[in-house]
């Protein structure tokens, strides 16, 4: 086609094929000039109207994508490579004064050739009846591709959600299972949430722990903070204050709220980070460093240490009832205050609790300090 010369004539050519059904056309050309220089700018574009085939979305949003989506994506892009005629944009910029005498014809003049040449680069690229034809005969055959695909989609998000479903009732009968005897580190975390229900608002399930039957809960409460996007997001802060909470050995269920140490983030935030050692560790006051060597019964602690030598120990006579229930005995027992031994084994016997047998030595016993029942 041979390039029109007057621009009334082009803009006439532009404007019927904008008034055609089967292709969409857009055309707009922008000054942005300044005083020493003239900016501009045209955007052209010319694409068929295809409808996209709606198909299912994968359930399980792998990525890379499964094979079935990935080939549906690849054949979706050549369709719009394929329906996208022209997309063509171009900046000019010449440096001519609007303050000079000559300045504002020259540039009407520099606008007049620049739009001739932009509109017959986009006439040029308008498709002819018969190429739209044969355009849309590709995009129906890779259309027909995208439609075999589909059942195949289907079968594979139905699958997907058989097996999650079973997964779920696998997971509901080993919760069931974990929480009817006790061992309910077993269980899932939402099943262990559920099931004790820690007093807090927002809390968050920071450890659990099989050796001493418990569960830790932080307490905690929402903070608001700016991303580097300059958007609002939000997260979960600790509150300093935490729930130690289980099952014992004799089916007794208790809880104790305390209050732990939390380290701080650099926005001097609270972190979720703590162990149950670590709650156990304030509830018993007893080092840390310590409880890998102690024996628990109920809300005692037993832990071998060396008598200090300012701590003169007395017979025992007879079994020596700590607390309630909690009997210490051996043959041939000193104690004095928390600190006891004896030469031969030591039995812990509680009337509900399994008794604790402990080797010969020297031990203290710890209690718990404080005790918030849930």
């Amino acid at each position: 086609m041979k390039p029109y010369k007057k621009l009334s004539t082009i803009k006439a050519k532009i404007e019927t094929a904008r008034q055609r059904k089967d292709i969409k056309i857009t055309h707009s050309v922008y000054d942005n000039s300044v005083q020493v220089e003239q900016r501009l700018s045209a955007n052209s574009s010319i694409w068929l109207q295809v409808d996209d085939i709606q198909y299912p979305k994968d359930m399980q949003r792998r990525f890379p994508p499964h094979a079935f989506w990935g080939r549906m994506y690849a054949l979706a892009n050549t369709i719009r490579g394929i329906a996208q005629i022209c997309d063509h944009q171009q900046t000019i910029t010449h440096t001519i004064n609007a303050k000079t005498k000559t300045g504002p014809g020259r540039r009407a003049e520099a606008r007049k050739i620049f739009e001739i040449k932009q509109g017959n680069l986009l006439l040029r690229h308008i498709p002819s009846q018969a190429e739209i034809a044969r355009l849309r005969k590709q995009i129906a055959d890779l259309q027909g591709q995208q439609k075999q695909l589909i059942p195949q989609m289907r079968a594979e998000n139905a699958e997907y959600l058989t097996q999650k479903k079973w997964d779920a009732e696998i997971q509901r009968r080993r919760d069931k299972q974990a929480l009817t005897s006790g061992q309910f580190w077993h269980a899932s975390r939402d099943a262990i949430k559920s099931y004790f229900n820690p007093p807090f608002d927002k809390n968050y399930l920071a450890d659990t722990s099989a050796r001493w039957r418990a569960a830790l809960f932080l307490g905690c409460e929402s903070v608001s903070y700016k991303t580097y996007g300059g958007n609002w997001g939000h997260r979960l802060s600790g509150t300093g204050r935490a729930y130690l909470c289980g099952i014992d050995d004799n089916g007794d269920e208790w809880g104790h709220i305390v209050h732990i140490y939390l380290s701080h983030d650099q926005y001097d935030n609270l972190e979720l980070e703590a162990t149950v050692e670590d709650a156990m560790s304030e509830l018993f006051d007893v080092s840390t460093l310590l409880l890998d060597r102690c024996k628990r019964q109920g809300d005692l602690l037993f832990c071998p240490e060396t008598i200090p030598n300012n701590i003169t120990l007395s017979p025992q006579s007879g079994p020596w009832e700590v607390r309630e229930s909690h009997t210490i005995d051996s043959d041939g027992l000193e104690r004095n205050g928390a600190y006891f031994k004896s030469k031969n084994n030591i039995t812990v016997t509680h009337t509900s609790h399994p008794t604790v047998t402990m080797p010969a030595g020297g031990y203290r016993l710890y209690t718990l300090r404080q005790i918030d029942a849930d």
